[in-house]
């Protein structure tokens, strides 16, 4: 999946992992670009953020995990679907 996905989705979708678990809602969309550096974050990692885009999903009384383009199935309406599980998500 390319990251033209990203451009479709917007904070407050709503988000659910491949086994249909409510995962929380977008917090924001990054396109892909320069993002701010993040010195925790190993190179090759930032590089592939910078590179595709990703979405960071707010959870409740959880961590905010970072989702990838190719980790999204399927945007319909104001729900997020994903071809990954939540415990399979990278969280910074």
């Amino acid at each position: 999946m390319d990251n033209w996905m990203l451009e479709h989705i917007h904070q407050g979708m709503t988000v659910y992992d491949a086994n249909g678990y409510r995962i929380g809602t977008v917090k924001s969309v990054f396109l892909g670009g320069r993002p701010d550096h993040d010195p925790t974050l190993p190179k090759s990692l930032e590089n592939r953020l910078r590179r595709e885009g990703f979405i960071v999903v707010d959870r409740p009384m959880a961590r905010d995990p970072y989702i990838f383009p190719d980790q999204i199935a399927m945007v319909s309406g104001e729900d997020i679907t994903l071809q990954a599980e939540v415990d399979e998500l990278f969280v910074p």
